[in-house]
């Protein structure tokens, strides 16, 4: 059935319909983009890490890796990976990025792999920071070129992909028994999904072509020979929090204006890199709104009362053979 209707398109000049499958719940856009216009979006889309761009991110990490780090909250990422799987030696990132996190890991001394689809991230990771990524999603990846690994992150990933199911069962066959997946990714049954409908900052098509909640992430992860430990919602700290509201209002007056558009869509690049008033006004708006931090401190313990958050977080442990077997018929 249709969710919502004519959801303007993020970085490409069409709308999209979020429907939602009757029987599962869970909820998708449509049409999907082929793989070969996938790639072409991502490779067209201006990339920026952490608030910079370009040469200032790559000058800017190079020099300040430990600050990077720390601000990212890497040690907490891997710690989290090694409280359910301490023997953990070998991890691959999907959706790598820039190849931050693998390069923190790398210097923990795990064998790291990545993979990225889009250009500017896998030159950074595979020319500057030496990492061994493939410009490759999933479903192309092939036969051996990955050993058995210990554990798999999909950080803000599995919303991207054109067959979640499909990606997981991958994933599963790389994964050694009893090895950790990570997920994370937006929660559709939000408090900020819900306050804005159709304009929540997270639905954006084609760049995200699948929207999860607890239920439906749970379903799908354990259907795909995967024992569930925990999944939960999140939410950022109090300034990140209205910012991302106000980040989704923002979407209502870009859906009648191109400029404001435009400027929505340069959101989350650098101050330099905006080139009108309306760039400057959204930019600016998101960041003297985040200033009302107190209101976020009484909105936020409520948001997470009502497992209301803007993300969810799930950990997962490959199961043997006969315990995906027993899964699957119960």
């Amino acid at each position: 059935k249709v969710y919502y209707r004519n959801v303007k398109g993020y970085g490409i000049n069409r709308n999209f319909n979020l429907m939602q499958c009757k029987n599962c719940e869970l909820i998708f856009s449509h049409p999907t983009l082929s793989t070969k216009q996938t790639t072409a979006y991502y490779d067209s889309q201006e990339v920026a890490f952490s608030g910079k761009g370009g040469k200032d991110f790559a000058a800017d990490y190079l020099e300040n890796r430990n600050k990077y780090w720390e601000r990212l909250k890497f040690k907490n990422k891997l710690d989290e990976i090694l409280l359910f799987n301490p023997d953990t030696k070998s991890i691959l990132d999907i959706g790598c990025g820039a190849g931050l996190f693998l390069d923190y890991c790398r210097s923990r001394g795990l064998t790291t792999y990545g993979l990225e689809i889009s250009n500017y991230g896998y030159e950074f990771a595979s020319r500057k920071l030496k990492l061994k990524v493939f410009k490759t999603g999933l479903d192309n990846l092939a036969p051996n070129q990955i050993p058995a690994l210990d554990a798999i992150t999909m950080y803000d990933v599995l919303e991207h992909t054109a067959n979640p199911s499909d990606n997981l069962k991958i994933v599963s066959g790389l994964l050694k028994k009893g090895g950790i997946l990570v997920v994370t990714l937006p929660n559709i049954d939000s408090f900020i999904s819900k306050l804005t409908s159709k304009y929540w900052n997270k639905l954006i098509p084609p760049n995200h072509t699948f929207f999860f909640n607890k239920k439906t992430l749970f379903e799908l992860v354990k259907s795909t020979g995967f024992q569930v430990k925990q999944v939960s919602t999140m939410n950022g700290d109090s300034k990140e929090l209205l910012s991302e509201i106000l980040a989704s209002l923002w979407r209502i007056p870009a859906k009648a204006s191109s400029s404001i558009e435009h400027a929505y869509f340069l959101k989350d690049a650098p101050f330099q890199e905006h080139r009108s008033l309306w760039s400057v006004l959204v930019k600016g708006s998101r960041q003297v709104f985040s200033m009302l931090g107190f209101l976020g401190l009484i909105i936020n313990p409520m948001i997470a009362m009502f497992n209301a958050g803007e993300g969810l977080h799930l950990v997962a442990i490959k199961s043997s053979k006969i315990e995906t077997v027993a899964k699957a018929l119960s």
